[in-house]
C-alpha cells in the first residue's frame, strides 16, 4: 500500500508529459510536397509529371510545390474556387515567363474545393488536383499520374487524360467511333549534324483532321543569359492537318543561333502539341542537344 501511491504520482507525471509533447509534434508536421520531376530514357522520349499529381488537405493547409530540376516549370491555376496564396518563389501565372528551375515555395488553401493547375510550360500534359477538404491526407498515385483523392470532388475539366501504359504520348480523349484515340503518333525528333535547325517527323491520326500542330524550341536561360526561363528559340504552326506522315523543320532564331555558335551546343526542350477541330490537346515534350 505504501508503494501504490508514488507509482500513480510517477504514472501522472509520465502521462502529463507525454500530452504536452503531442500537440508540439502536431505543430511541426511538414506540409504535402508536390514536386515536378522528369521521366527519360523512355521510347517516348522525356515525360514531365507532378509528383504526386493529386493531393488531398484540410481547409486552411499548405501545399509545399517544388521543382528540384532544371528544367523549367511553373503553375497555372486552371479551376477551383479561387487561387491559392502562394509565396513569391512559386512561379505562377501563364505562359513560359511564369516558370522557373529550381524553386521551391509553398500555396495556402482557404478555401474547401478542388483545384486544377496545369505546368505553365507542359501544359495539360503535366497538369494536377488539390482536393481541400476531408481527411486532409496526401493521396499517393500510381506511376500513370490517375488517383482517388480521399477528400473526393471533380476532376478537372479541359485536362487530357494521361496516355495509357504502354501509349504513345500523343494519347488524348478524344471521342470516336473507336473510343479514345491517339492524336498522333510515330514521333520522331533529331538536330541537323551541322546547324540550327530541329528536323521532326509524326503520323497524323484522323482524329486530328483539321487541327493544328505547334511545336517550340525551348532554351534554358542560362544558356542565353536572359532573365525568362526558358527562352522559345523557336516556333513553328502548320494548320488544317491532314490524316498520314507529316514532317516539319523549325529554324532556330537569331538569338539561339548565336549561342550555339559561342557554346559549341544548346540542350533545348521540343514542346509538340496537336490540338484536334474538337476535343482536348495533346502535348508531350523531349530533350534534344543541338551541335554547331
Amino acid at each position: 500500500m505504501t508503494l501504490r501511491k508514488p507509482l500513480l504520482v510517477l504514472v501522472a507525471v509520465l502521462l502529463g508529459g507525454a500530452l504536452g509533447v503531442m500537440p508540439a509534434l502536431a505543430g511541426t508536421e511538414s506540409a504535402p510536397t508536390v514536386e515536378a520531376v522528369n521521366i527519360g530514357g523512355g521510347i517516348y522520349g522525356e515525360e514531365h509529371r507532378w509528383s504526386p499529381s493529386s493531393a488531398s488537405i484540410a481547409p486552411g493547409a499548405s501545399i509545399t510545390f517544388a521543382n528540384n530540376t532544371t528544367v523549367a516549370h511553373g503553375i497555372e491555376w486552371i479551376g477551383g474556387p479561387g487561387a491559392p496564396a502562394c509565396e513569391p518563389s512559386v512561379p505562377v501565372g501563364k505562359g513560359i515567363a511564369a516558370s522557373g528551375t529550381e524553386w521551391k515555395g509553398d500555396c495556402t488553401f482557404a478555401a474547401a474545393g478542388t483545384y486544377s493547375f496545369y505546368c505553365t510550360v507542359h501544359g495539360p500534359a503535366m497538369r494536377g488536383t488539390i482536393v481541400v477538404g476531408g481527411g486532409g491526407t496526401t493521396t499517393t498515385v500510381t506511376s500513370t499520374g490517375t488517383s482517388t483523392p480521399t477528400g473526393g470532388g471533380a476532376t478537372s475539366t479541359g485536362a487530357a487524360t494521361p496516355p495509357a501504359a504502354g501509349a504513345p504520348s500523343g494519347a488524348s480523349s478524344v471521342p470516336g467511333a473507336g473510343g479514345t484515340q491517339a492524336l498522333f503518333s510515330a514521333l520522331h525528333l533529331g538536330g541537323s549534324p551541322h546547324g540550327p535547325v530541329v528536323h521532326g517527323s509524326l503520323t497524323v491520326s484522323p482524329a486530328s483532321a483539321g487541327g493544328t500542330l505547334t511545336v517550340q524550341v525551348l532554351a534554358a536561360r542560362a544558356q542565353l543569359a536572359s532573365a525568362h526561363a526558358p527562352v522559345v528559340i523557336a516556333r513553328l504552326v502548320r494548320r488544317s492537318l491532314r490524316p498520314g506522315p507529316l514532317s516539319f523543320s523549325a529554324r532556330v532564331s537569331a538569338r539561339g543561333r548565336s549561342a550555339l555558335h559561342r557554346r559549341g551546343r544548346l540542350r533545348v526542350t521540343v514542346r509538340i502539341a496537336i490540338a484536334p477541330a474538337q476535343g482536348t490537346p495533346a502535348v508531350t515534350s523531349r530533350a534534344l542537344t543541338l551541335r554547331r
